[in-house]
């Protein structure tokens, strides 16, 4: 019974003197920012250039052998490419040498499913990226860390391969952000970055994971834990001090993007999030998750905040966000990473590289029928003779969809329910007002809140 008692004040004593450590070093993050009349040196200047991407899902090749077993998985992927990501991942290092953004950030899902090789070589990607003078930070997305879902393929087999913890996320990528931290949350893996004097970054850590391995699924919603929102609290207030303006960066979205697929997605207790935003005059946020490229904005007590999502990096067409300072104001514009151009700079003979953007263009339409024709027989549908015509128009919808193309203007709306009302395939869906099929539709086609690959935001 001594020996058990024992045991139990040791593991407090543990307990006590690892928070009172988070303490300290929330503390002297915090003098040390005071004391620093300026994290950078340089103040936000015009043609500073921002690029994000998010959701890159990157698989190591070598946890995979190309076999039945990583073909199903392939298959399975809704839209993502999984066959040429190393090919892809080379396009954008050559791309930021050439067009050289200050800083690229990752807004989380980094890995296909939280396996630790895959996390250690896609850092290898960032230093490249880094050695050319940009500045890449990261934050993890719910696939990243203590992922049940790990796994190497073989053959015909799936196995456990090392997930990544939390301790290991911040070690593979100490290089991009951690290191360069000027406040770090004592209570998750988020952390402050200064590129600018006056433009700070808030990478937020909004996932809900295991500290230690687990066996299971990873959570698809995410929150934000009380003492982190007291971290965010504090560097707002410093920022404020020291006249600067943040941006802040999460995996979740702050806001629903979709009426109908949202839960999940859309941070748990949006609202208080939302009001706290609103409270510090933020303008915009960047987040991931939905894989879609879709901005959308919301009025919180007279301030209007946007919320921007760039599409999944490995899905159609390669996206990546760019951001442009200039009078007082960012441009953003949805950008392309060029793998057609260089597999062919590269001396590429695989037509699948050299007309990329058709390759991608046709694994989303491709997806979208698949979806489609295994929503019709779960539903048991009597009639299927238009089963095509309806499969090929909700592949046309999806490819609109997750490219951000679904945005119509309000002069042009009354025209383009006229034009869907028209379309054959949308009448066979009207038979079936019941099906999810019809609802989906309804739900992605017409997008009326803001332009989704071009916007230009105050930032003063």
């Amino acid at each position: 019974m001594k020996r058990k008692w024992q045991i139990v004040s040791l593991f407090f004593m543990l307990l006590f003197l690892a928070s009172c450590g988070a303490g300290n070093e929330a503390k002297d993050s915090k003098e040390a920012l005071k004391n620093r009349e300026s994290p950078s040196a340089k103040s936000l200047e015009t043609g500073f250039k921002l690029w994000v991407i998010t959701d890159v899902h990157y698989i190591a090749p070598s946890l995979h052998d190309d076999g039945k077993k990583f073909d199903f998985i392939v298959s399975t992927s809704a839209g993502k490419d999984l066959n040429y990501q190393t090919e892809t991942l080379e396009a954008l290092v050559m791309q930021a040498k050439k067009e050289q953004p200050d800083v690229l950030v990752v807004s989380g899902d980094l890995t296909l499913n939280g396996e630790k090789q895959s996390a250690i070589e896609l850092a290898d990607y960032f230093k490249e990226i880094e050695k050319n003078g940009t500045e890449v930070y990261v934050i993890p997305g719910n696939h990243d860390i203590s992922d049940g879902w790990a796994k190497k393929y073989r053959g015909d087999q799936a196995e456990a391969t090392e997930q990544i913890l939390p301790k290991d996320f911040k070690s593979i990528f100490k290089k991009n952000g951690y290191q360069q931290a000027i406040s770090s949350d004592p209570t998750s893996l988020s952390y402050l970055v200064a590129p600018r004097k006056n433009l700070w970054i808030m990478m937020i850590d909004s996932n809900k994971y295991s500290w230690s391995a687990s066996k299971g699924a990873p959570v698809t919603s995410g929150s934000i834990r009380e003492d982190t929102y007291q971290w965010m609290s504090e560097n707002f207030q410093l920022a404020k001090e020291q006249g600067a303006k943040i941006i802040p960066v999460m995996h979740h979205n702050l806001m629903d993007h979709n009426q109908l697929v949202n839960r999940g997605f859309t941070i748990d207790k949006a609202e208080n999030l939302q009001d706290f935003f609103a409270k510090e005059k933020v303008d915009f946020v960047l987040s991931g998750h939905i894989h879609a490229q879709d901005i959308a904005s919301l009025d919180v007590k007279g301030h209007k905040i946007y919320d921007i999502v760039t599409g999944s990096f490995m899905m159609a067409p390669n996206p990546i966000g760019e951001f442009t300072y200039q009078d007082g104001s960012f441009t953003y514009q949805r950008q392309t990473t060029d793998v057609d151009g260089w597999a062919k700079e590269t001396g590429a003979t695989n037509l699948d590289l050299l007309q990329h953007s058709a390759y991608l263009a046709e694994n989303m339409q491709k997806d979208g029928e698949s979806f489609a024709i295994g929503q019709i027989y779960e539903e048991q549908w009597a009639d299927k003779s238009q089963l095509d015509s309806v499969a090929t128009f909700i592949g046309n919808a999806n490819q609109r969809f997750f490219g951000g193309e679904s945005y119509v203007a309000p002069e042009n709306v009354k025209e383009t329910q006229e034009q869907l009302a028209k379309n054959p395939a949308y009448q066979v869906l009207q038979q079936h007002p019941e099906s999810s099929l019809t609802s989906y539709i309804d739900s992605i086609y017409i997008d009326q809140d803001t332009n989704n690959v071009q916007m230009e935001f105050p930032f003063n």
